[in-house]
């Protein structure tokens, strides 16, 4: 009985799994968003030289998405449009250019 309740409560929960992944990536991506602001106040240039600049202004440890992977980040010549700074997560998948990519700047 226990092995039948595992087979159909497993799936929902990594379900759910991945989707509070997903919004957690969200929530990460928007502190980034906003600490590229403020360091952008301390700054003259349009970006840090990696992602990495801007930990000191998240107070993070590390800045990798949710699924162990290092955000990138879009600033001057490259930011998304109509957009001073973006951040992308390569998702579950770890694959830039994926459906499953989470980009600050998409809705």
């Amino acid at each position: 009985m226990a092995v039948v309740r595992a087979k159909l409560v497993l799936p929902g929960l990594m379900g759910s799994s991945l989707e509070a992944k997903r919004r957690q990536t969200r929530i990460e991506e928007t502190a980034i968003v906003g600490a590229h602001q403020r360091w952008s106040w301390d700054h003259r240039e349009p970006c840090p030289t990696s992602i990495d600049g801007l930990r000191p202004y998240t107070g993070r440890k590390d800045m990798n998405d949710p699924w162990g992977t290092l955000y990138e980040m879009f600033c001057g010549a490259k930011a998304p449009p109509a957009e001073p700074f973006g951040v992308l997560s390569y998702a579950q998948d770890r694959t830039r250019g994926t459906d499953d990519d989470i980009a600050s700047w998409q809705p």
